[in-house]
């Protein structure tokens, strides 16, 4: 079960924050070689954050954002602690805002909340994945 839920990640991470090297999708395959040509990689801060609840799963991501070479800003709870989830999505959202941050990852145990308590940040949009 772990290793299906680590593959789900790894297709998601790399799909919105692309890997050191780009391997060619079904998509790009059906392009033509002269569209293919894209600037290199781009290295991106990423604040990433979650409650209790959700502590394993953004370790995970942590890990993999690093290995990728992307910056990784926590604003989570840290291991073994409790946390709420609005207070780490204001955090999130206000790395992001402040444009310290690229993107934002909160995680938590429906997502709803924590997309409404970011949306109440100017200039954020956020929705439950």
């Amino acid at each position: 079960m772990d290793e299906i839920f680590a593959k789900r990640i790894e297709r998601v991470v790399e799909e919105t924050f692309g890997t050191a090297e780009r391997a060619p999708t079904a998509r790009t395959r059906s392009r033509p070689a002269e569209r293919l040509a894209r600037p290199t990689s781009r290295r991106l801060r990423v604040a990433i954050g979650s409650d209790h609840r959700g502590q394993v799963l953004k370790r995970q991501i942590r890990e993999y954002l690093v290995e990728l070479g992307h910056t990784v800003v926590d604003c989570g709870v840290e291991e073994g602690k409790p946390g709420d989830y609005p207070d780490i999505a204001l955090r999130v959202a206000g790395e992001v805002a402040r444009r310290t941050c690229d993107f934002g990852i909160v995680i938590d145990a429906v997502g709803v909340g924590s997309a409404i308590a970011a949306n109440k940040v100017r200039g954020i949009r956020a929705a439950a994945c």
